[in-house]
């Protein structure tokens, strides 16, 4: 006749093979499917927590805490769930995959700071497509917490990582901006524009003038947007940016100058009314600036 064990007595017994054998596959499914059994979890989590704060050894110690916050977790206890990881990863520091599982327990307990900080720990430990998810996590949680300053550090990181992420690039631009870091936001943009090329660097570029302009450096704004005409010269905007610059930098002649052989290339190819007319007012009110 086959015996039926007392709750307590069979969790011990599975507690018993897996601290004989903490990596063993079948020992763990045994704790697994105890797991599984809503009947016994409330036992269980007592049990198990008893026995991985007893654990001599490291290993032991970090499967009973692995299981424990899985037990958690299903009985809907996240703060218990989150000292169980915690206490892992005491065990076992330095493994990105537990530390991911913290960051993410943390973010859906709302503890945002914590989950941020880790986060970046995950993008530390992993230099690989996992490593840069996470930092950009870390990012948006800064960000949307106005913790913009950390934000941007976090975006560097991942540009500097992977400088062809635009997603970054621009996310930086962005922080940057809300910081009014215009100094910042410039050579941000001239770093993206180094690796673009035709109208997507012209355009860049005349962002670049943009925040330069921001910045008071007029200067270089200027010499930003003559760069992008280069770039991208059959584009009327683009001279006229041009021009605008030039203006605010009280550089009215050399404005005038650059929009009258724009008007002489635009007569002799038969430009549409419209522009030539364009291009005659701004003459005019570059002149009058003056």
């Amino acid at each position: 006749e086959k015996v039926e064990l007392d709750p307590v007595h069979r969790i011990r017994i599975t507690l018993s093979a897996v601290r004989a054998a903490p990596h063993d596959a079948e020992a763990r499914a045994a704790l697994a499917s105890l797991i599984d059994d809503r009947s016994l979890r409330e036992p269980l989590a007592a049990v198990l927590a008893d026995e991985a704060r007893a654990a001599e050894r490291a290993d032991v110690a970090a499967t009973l805490y692995e299981h424990l916050a899985d037990l958690h977790e299903e009985m809907d206890q996240p703060l218990d769930a989150i000292a169980a990881m915690e206490a892992l990863i005491s065990k076992l520091p330095g493994t990105a995959e537990l530390c991911d599982r913290l960051a993410w327990m943390y973010r859906k307990a709302g503890a945002w700071a914590k989950a941020a900080a880790m986060f970046v720990e995950v993008g530390e430990l992993s230099p690989d497509e996992h490593g840069r998810a996470a930092l950009r996590a870390a990012g948006a949680l800064y960000r949307e917490h106005k913790q913009l300053d950390r934000a941007a550090q976090v975006f560097r990181a991942i540009v500097a990582r992977r400088p062809g992420d635009q997603q970054a690039w621009r996310q930086l631009d962005d922080v940057l901006s809300e910081l009014g870091q215009w100094r910042e936001v410039a050579a941000v943009r001239g770093s993206r524009a180094e690796r673009a090329r035709g109208v997507e660097r012209a355009t860049l570029l005349r962002s670049q003038a943009r925040a330069l302009e921001q910045a008071g450096e007029l200067e270089a704004a200027a010499v930003a947007v003559a760069e992008a005409a280069i770039h991208a010269p059959d584009d009327l905007s683009g001279l006229i940016d041009h021009a605008d610059v030039l203006v605010r930098g009280g550089r009215h002649g050399e404005a005038a100058t650059l929009l009258e052989k724009r008007l002489a290339d635009a007569i002799e190819r038969a430009a549409p009314v419209d522009q030539i007319s364009a291009l005659r007012l701004r003459i005019v009110g570059a002149l009058d600036d003056a």
